[in-house]
């Protein structure tokens, strides 16, 4: 991939280090290798809207996610957005709906900067909660398990689910912090903005908000956890393990998996996977 989009970024390893994060056990092997694949196709697609693609040309590319089919590719402009494509057909094929909701999202978010449109907190969160990708995420979790079934998947994608719920936020918000003034130099429409405009409050008052939401996030994912639950219990573990992932890649408000050498992500990379201890 590195060859065929320079401009993504290139975390294989940080993206292995999450699939470990969720599924430690030695007989999740291969959920690990394929998770790891799935992401790193994920975060091609967040690269190509997010810092790359025109918005005509990222239209073009939405259009032909909604319709999931390869005839589509032909009708795309240019030959790396074929490669995206392509690329993104022959391992989604089992979460087209969830893609092709993610992709509708990014689009939103890249129309709002084309349009120079100024969105409330309110608005930017029915959106970007969805463009954080914490669903889909799950999604590609739950696909790789033996143990999940259709029952699972659409346990999932019920929006009233209360852990549903707080891990699209906690993805969501804790990316905000951490990304935000990075995103803004490059002309994004940011949640901490969106925030600071329609509360009237500073940077340092949107950040203390956010973690307050992410704090109570937390508590809804774990009243979930405790209740009985529809689906088996080391399912829904993922979930909390998604959780652990996010104090992991973004301590000290940094995003760790896209600048792993300024947080301490690259030890945890050399301890667990280069030198780990010998058993």
């Amino acid at each position: 991939m590195a060859s065929k989009f320079p401009y993504m970024r290139h975390r294989l390893v940080e993206a292995y280090l999450t699939a470990v994060g969720y599924y430690f056990e030695p007989r999740y092997a291969l959920a690990r290798h394929l998770y790891t694949k799935l992401l790193m196709v994920w975060v091609l697609m967040d690269d190509t809207y997010d810092a790359y693609g025109t918005f005509e040309e990222l239209q073009c590319l939405t259009d032909a996610m909604k319709r999931f089919d390869i005839s589509a590719m032909d009708k795309l402009p240019a030959d790396y957005l074929k490669l995206v494509y392509k690329t993104v057909l022959d391992v989604h094929d089992d979460v087209e709906e969830m893609f092709t909701k993610l992709a509708e999202a990014f689009l939103e978010q890249a129309r709002w900067v084309h349009e120079g449109y100024q969105p409330t907190f309110d608005e930017y969160i029915k959106t970007a909660v969805i463009s954080a990708g914490g669903n889909s995420t799950m999604a590609y979790v739950l696909m790789v398990m033996e143990e999940a079934d259709e029952k699972a998947y659409q346990c999932l994608i019920n929006t009233d689910n209360i852990i549903y719920k707080a891990i699209n936020l906690m993805c969501r918000i804790y990316n905000d912090i951490a990304t935000n003034e990075r995103e803004e130099k490059r002309g994004a429409v940011t949640g901490t903005i969106c925030y600071m405009k329609q509360y009237d409050v500073t940077r340092e008052e949107a950040t203390e908000a956010f973690k307050d939401i992410i704090e109570a996030a937390f508590k809804d994912l774990k009243q979930g956890f405790l209740r009985p639950t529809p689906i088996p219990r080391e399912i829904v573990i993922r979930f909390v393990n998604y959780r652990r992932l996010f104090t992991t890649f973004y301590i000290n408000d940094i995003d760790g998996y896209t600048i792993p050498e300024e947080t301490w992500v690259e030890d945890v990379v050399n301890k667990m996977l280069i030198h780990p201890i010998p058993i």
